[in-house]
């Protein structure tokens, strides 16, 4: 099942969209870019190494993404910058 935004002629993926998206996150929360879309390839390459089927290798992309939206995502990284809260509280 592959997510599509638009009409016909002008269809976008949902996860073309999650990816741009995923670039301004990670530049405006100060990490190399690209690093959740690094993290989203090596779940669904993990998924599917454990053999699970396309939908849940489908979700697990989704999840890996959907993973750095909020603060509770920045934990560990916050953490590490001696941070208790996120930059924009």
């Amino acid at each position: 099942m592959v997510a599509r935004l638009g009409d016909e002629a002008g269809e976008v993926r949902l996860a073309e969209v999650f990816a741009s998206l995923s670039l301004a996150t990670d530049l405006g929360n100060g990490f190399p870019l690209e690093k959740a879309l690094r993290n989203s390839l090596l779940s669904t390459r993990l998924a599917r190494a454990l053999g699970m089927g396309g939908s849940l290798v489908h979700d697990t992309y989704f999840v890996a993404m959907l993973r750095y939206i909020g603060c509770t995502a920045l934990d560990y990284e916050m953490g590490r910058r001696g941070s208790r809260r996120c930059p924009w509280a």
